[in-house]
Order: structure tokens, then C-alpha cells, then sequence
């Protein structure tokens, strides 16, 4: 019996073997995830004035500021009058003055101390995340 030939990495020609590498137009599109999309900013009012040949469009725009207590507003997705819900997560700022605790032995105490973590407001309707209040 005969043997192929050996070939390394650096003499390997594709084309040749007939091998056919797609091209990057041939290659599909990335998937697309619909939960990955933002939700539209909320307005607070929107108000229609119908007058005799004349109409007139009030639309107020302002941005929720989210504060370290519970708050009592619109849920923008499920349109429902709440008080949010407030969970305490760790960030960076918790985790840097843990290490700077450890000299002193009180390196958990910004993990139980709630002033040191950031504030995540959810709605109780939906359960979906509205924002955060970092201290």
C-alpha cells in the first residue's frame, strides 16, 4: 500500500483539495434577539386640544431619576401605577472598599451595609428592571 502524502499546516491548500470556504457575504447574519432592545423612554403626558381648523400637540418629555428608596410611578412596560420594588446588588465601588476594609478586619461589612451597594428598581406587576440609583 501506497501512502498519501504527509502535508503540514503551512502546504495546505484548500482550493486544491476541493474544499470551499464561504465567503463572508455567504455567512448568515447574527441572530436576532428581541429582548435585547431597550424600552422606549417614557413620556409623562400627552395631551391632544382639538379647536375648529386648529390642532395643537403637548408632548412633555423627562427622564425618571431613580433615588435609594422606593418610589411610586408608571412602570413604563406594563403601564401599571406601582411602588418599585428595590433590590441591594454589590458594584465596583462595594468591592473596592471591601479591599480597602481587609487592613482593618471589616472587609464585609460594605457587602452588608446597604449604603454601599447600588439600589435596582424592579416593577412587582412585571418584574422587569426600570433602573438604578448608585450612592
Amino acid at each position: 500500500m501506497s501512502e498519501a502524502p504527509k502535508l503540514t499546516v503551512n502546504e495546505f491548500d484548500p482550493q486544491a483539495s476541493g474544499f470551499i470556504l464561504p465567503t463572508p457575504s455567504l455567512l448568515p447574519p447574527p441572530a436576532y434577539n428581541p429582548s435585547m432592545t431597550l424600552p422606549p423612554e417614557p413620556q409623562r403626558e400627552f395631551t391632544v386640544v382639538h379647536q375648529p381648523g386648529i390642532q395643537t400637540v403637548k408632548i412633555e418629555h423627562s427622564t425618571i431619576t431613580y433615588g435609594s428608596e422606593s418610589q411610586k410611578m408608571t412602570c413604563m412596560w406594563c403601564k401599571s401605577e406601582i411602588n418599585t420594588h428595590i433590590e441591594h446588588k454589590a458594584n465596583t465601588r462595594t468591592h473596592l472598599v471591601a479591599v480597602l476594609l481587609t487592613v482593618v478586619g471589616l472587609c464585609l461589612l460594605p457587602y452588608i451595609c446597604s449604603s454601599c451597594q447600588s439600589q435596582q428598581h424592579y416593577c412587582p406587576n412585571c418584574k422587569r428592571f426600570l433602573g438604578t440609583h448608585d450612592n
